[in-house]
């Protein structure tokens, strides 16, 4: 089976890489006054700026996914590959996400970023999928995603992304929000040095990553399809509903159960990634 190849020798060492991530102290100095020659964009994020953080944000998850499945297969036991590609798939999902809404957001000169706790409490109700069996992974992502935008010291050192106060932070976060995994060490199956490794990548073109992380070549074909239908919908409720139609083909298809777990929490997290981004958009 063709996976996307990592280094897992760094199992054995992650405990003490997390701890010093989680003792480093975190700086409060953000930027100064912007000097005059460098001119922000005056319009407000734009369906393509959209489009770019979910992008990044399912790479990320993408290949987060397939890294944490090798890891946790190597592990063994009874949690495996599946727990190591839900961690993996979230927290590398999620800095890829938030490492590009960073870029992005620096581009303007003022982005209304808030999303209210009371719109968020509408987000399972109105972006949700029940018979997605893994439609909890893009669920806690985009909560994850709206803890970190509001508390931006949790990811952010001098206004600029920090791999490693992110990585810190999420390994301390996911358990909180992802309670049904009954682990204590996270980082054993999503070391720091594999999410670098993702972060890197999330710029790659998704036909070459799904190359490397899918094994069968429709699923490939069926995932390029539906990238492109995010990419070109301008409404979230007609891409929800295509979204809905397509998860049902691949839970209904004869696909591994790695490949579909992969599939699935992919288009989980593009259901609520259009729901989350496109609030932040309107609101500008």
């Amino acid at each position: 089976m063709k996976k996307y190849k990592f280094i897992i020798g760094v199992i054995g060492v992650v405990a003490i890489g997390a701890s010093v991530f989680f003792a480093c102290e975190k700086e409060n100095n953000f930027k100064s006054n912007v000097s005059d020659d460098i001119v922000k964009s005056q319009k407000a994020m734009s369906p393509g700026d959209k489009a770019q953080i979910i992008g990044a944000d399912l790479t990320g998850m993408l290949t987060g996914g397939a890294a944490g499945a090798t890891i946790g297969n190597a592990i063994g036991g009874p949690v495996g590959a599946a727990t190591g590609a839900t961690i993996g798939g979230v927290i590398g999902g999620v800095g890829s996400s938030l490492a590009k809404w960073g870029q992005l957001k620096a581009q303007h000169d003022s982005v209304n970023q808030n999303v209210s706790e009371t719109t968020m409490s509408h987000m399972k109700d109105e972006a949700g999928n029940n018979e997605n069996p893994y439609d909890s992974v893009g669920l806690i992502h985009y909560q994850l995603v709206h803890y970190y935008i509001e508390n931006e010291s949790l990811y952010e050192i001098g206004s600029e992304f920090d791999s490693p106060t992110y990585y810190a932070n999420a390994m301390e976060l996911f358990p909180q929000y992802y309670t049904s995994i009954n682990i204590t060490d996270f980082p054993q199956y999503f070391p720091y040095s594999t999410f670098l490794n993702v972060l890197n990548d999330s710029e790659l073109p998704l036909e070459q990553l799904l190359n490397e992380c899918i094994e069968n070549p429709n699923l490939k074909n069926m995932l390029l399809l539906y990238d492109q239908e995010r990419i070109n919908s301008a409404d979230f409720s007609v891409f929800y509903t295509y979204s809905i139609a397509m998860e049902h083909e691949v839970l209904n298809s004869s696909f591994s159960a790695m490949d579909k777990q992969l599939a699935l929490s992919y288009m989980a997290t593009a259901r609520y990634g259009s729901w989350f981004w496109g609030l932040i958009c309107e609101l500008n």
